[in-house]
């Protein structure tokens, strides 16, 4: 929750000073979508473990923090 707090005042932060600030819902969603692409492309053999892996562990990350905001 603390880490929500964090980035969110970030956000604030980066929005005042101008910057694009990219919504985290938003991000998510579009890792989400790209799954089923990601899993169709590794079973082909045309991403490597390791950016499989890499994207497995982002879109965990990003679940995880969607269920404690």
């Amino acid at each position: 929750m603390a880490i929500n707090y964090c980035c969110a005042y970030d956000r604030m932060k980066r929005r005042q000073r101008g910057e694009r600030v990219p919504d985290p819902e938003q991000q998510y969603k579009v890792l989400k979508a790209m799954e089923p692409t990601i899993e169709k492309r590794y079973a082909e053999g045309r991403i490597k473990q390791e950016k499989y892996e890499s994207y497995k562990k982002s879109l965990q990350r990003w679940e995880e923090m969607m269920q404690d905001g």
